[in-house]
């Protein structure tokens, strides 16, 4: 089993692990042994592995949005918030 410090590392080398924690974290985590650990979790691990990155708020979508933008992938999901200006 990868400690989750590697496992995070892994997601901004490996691209295949970064496509897989992309599409659907919770599976990825599971399938790397790591099903116990919760999203304040990953969010503090991902924090002090790699200081100095803007993750955001939300504790999933924070590192899924850096892992993404390393490799140049499309998130799953569309902006959280609408363009100013735009219609309701």
């Amino acid at each position: 089993m990868l400690t989750i410090i590697d496992w995070i590392l892994d997601l901004f080398r490996d691209e295949n692990a970064a496509r897989a924690f992309v599409a659907t974290p919770e599976q990825a985590m599971r399938d790397a042994g790591l099903a116990g650990v919760t999203a304040a979790q990953l969010s503090a691990v991902t924090a002090a592995a790699l200081p100095g990155l803007a993750l955001g708020g939300d504790p999933v979508v924070g590192p899924q949005r850096a892992v993404a933008n390393q490799h140049g992938l499309a998130l799953p999901f569309g902006p959280s918030l609408a363009p100013v200006g735009a219609p309701p």
